[in-house]
């Protein structure tokens, strides 16, 4: 959906503004990665940036598939979350938190919202 990338592109242009260094963004080139971009910590170390952005307060739900969350808990040293909200087009600024991987089964609430369906076997 449109409004859906456009507030993906601005979250991670935010993001950009924040510091997330040498970025390499991936979604662009690999539309089913888990992560939005592969960057560098001070010391060369990978960081992979799940960006999740809303409109709403900081406290609005937001979305992550399994693909994302299975590649977050198998490198959870080295994923984060920038929860970019509170976006606002007129002034292209949100306010932004960042969840470390290691952080997120503490702090978030996973709530199954799709299933995979098959007919009954008789």
């Amino acid at each position: 959906d449109l409004r859906d990338r456009i507030l993906f592109t601005v979250g991670i242009l935010i993001v950009f503004r924040l510091g997330a260094t040498i970025p390499i963004h991936q979604s662009d080139k690999e539309p089913e990665s888990p992560y939005d971009i592969k960057s560098y910590d001070e010391n060369g170390g990978i960081k992979y940036i799940e960006v999740k952005t809303t409109e709403g307060s900081r406290s609005t739900d937001f979305f992550m598939s399994s693909g994302e969350r299975k590649f977050a808990s198998e490198n959870i040293d080295n994923y984060y979350i920038y929860r970019v909200w509170q976006y606002d087009k007129s002034t292209d600024e949100g306010e932004c938190f960042i969840i470390n991987g290691s952080s997120m089964e503490r702090i978030l609430d996973f709530i199954p919202t799709n299933y995979q369906l098959r007919l009954k076997r008789k």
